[in-house]
């Protein structure tokens, strides 16, 4: 397989059915189809009360950086590791477009009702619950106008054009 070229991005509203699944965005089942066989990995944010999904190519990636970085001397790569890796699960796009996210993953991101929002993020999507999305939008946007309200201070911000 060639070295993945996605670039997602968008937020886009969906819906969990009775069997705790989602319908992606068609664009994006065409896209994962072509790119890793409709082959993701679920797991938990390292930061956030949302969920983290990688098409496959990506989060071999991710393992391979994992991997060369010494866990053993280092406590918090070690804590990463175990947050990132023990709620990962591999899942499959399905036939109908649809992908299946487990009460534990539901549970460890708040998302309890049926509405859940899908972020594209360059090479992965984040899964959200509506309030805690609201929540982290604003937060978020703080972020971004401290930054900006010292330029001298904003290093590699001060060079993005829009």
């Amino acid at each position: 397989m060639s070295a993945p070229t996605l670039f997602l991005y968008g937020t886009y509203e969906l819906s969990f059915d009775d069997k705790s699944r989602v319908v992606l965005p068609a664009a994006f089942r065409k896209l994962l189809s072509e790119e890793c066989g409709g082959q993701l990995v679920l797991t938990q944010s390292l930061f956030d009360p949302c969920l983290w999904l990688y098409p496959q190519p990506m989060w071999d990636n991710l393992l391979s950086d994992l991997n060369a970085a010494s866990t053993i001397s280092h406590p918090a790569l070690q804590s990463m590791q175990r947050l990132l890796l023990s709620a990962a699960c591999a899942v499959k796009i399905d036939a109908q477009g649809r992908l299946a996210v487990s009460s534990v993953l539901r549970s460890l991101s708040g998302m309890d009702d049926k509405k859940i929002f899908l972020l594209g993020l360059q090479h992965k999507f984040e899964l959200w619950a509506p309030a805690a999305l609201t929540q982290r939008q604003e937060q978020d946007r703080q972020a971004v106008r401290a930054a900006f309200a010292k330029p001298a201070d904003s290093g590699i911000l001060g060079q993005l054009r829009f």
